[in-house]
């Protein structure tokens, strides 16, 4: 038998992280003063986070995401 191990107000912390990383993903464009090197890093950052809370965004929408929001040169 595992000990079960629980936190009062776990899943309202874990909702709050999921608001915040949707709210990054979804107004996520890249910044001019940002590299192009940073820029996916930053991104990535953003996905696994979401990833780690069970909020996955399919694979052909994430890559979509990313390259609109890159700057128009």
């Amino acid at each position: 038998d595992k000990p079960e191990v629980t936190h009062e107000g776990t899943s309202r912390v874990n909702e709050s992280k999921i608001s915040v990383l949707t709210l990054d993903y979804e107004l996520f464009k890249a910044k001019l003063e940002e590299e192009n090197k940073e820029m996916p890093g930053h991104f990535t950052h953003i996905i696994n986070g979401l990833k780690v809370l069970e909020k996955i965004y399919p694979n052909k929408e994430t890559m979509k995401k990313m390259l609109n929001s890159l700057p128009m040169s």
